[in-house]
């Protein structure tokens, strides 16, 4: 009773900044790109809450990673995904930004036009959507944050 009576404002305070919150505070991503060659992608991961993700325990051995995906521009499904597994979301303290350069390789992506996404991937569920983003924005129901659309060309 007292937590809400005499202390709601660091309940609230916790609410909002305890645990983990984990974003993407920028990423830079090709708009064109060639079937059959690596792109470049430069993504920085910031930490809004106090506490840090695990992912370092031996339970979770770092299943999870940031991971890019290319969804169909019509249907919003997953065509392809590429994880980046330099990342190290128990790494991503508050107030100390990680930035990563991942360069995907595009061999096997068929010429169209797609629309990047990220996420933060379950390596041991088949990279499926294992942790929400903490971002507002086009967040799909898979948990996948749409970002902008690509041209892939031959």
């Amino acid at each position: 009773n007292s937590w809400f009576t005499k202390c709601f404002s660091l309940v609230q305070r916790f609410v909002t900044e305890g645990g983990y919150r984990l974003y993407p505070d920028m990423i830079s991503l090709p708009k064109d790109a060639t079937s059959g060659q690596k792109v470049s992608i430069v993504h920085r991961w910031n930490n809004m809450g106090w506490g840090y993700c695990p992912t370092n325990i031996p339970q979770w051995n770092q299943k999870y990673k940031v991971a890019f995906a290319l969804l169909d521009s019509e249907t919003n499904e997953v065509r392809y995904t590429f994880v980046d597994t330099n990342t190290d979301l128990s790494k991503w303290i508050k107030g100390s930004p990680a930035e990563y350069v991942f360069e995907p390789d595009m061999s096997k992506v068929e010429t169209g036009t797609y629309v990047w996404a990220v996420g933060l991937v379950d390596r041991s569920n088949k990279d499926l959507i294992g942790l929400d983003i903490a971002a507002k924005g086009d967040i799909l129901d898979s948990g996948w944050l749409k970002l902008s659309k690509v041209s892939i060309k031959k």
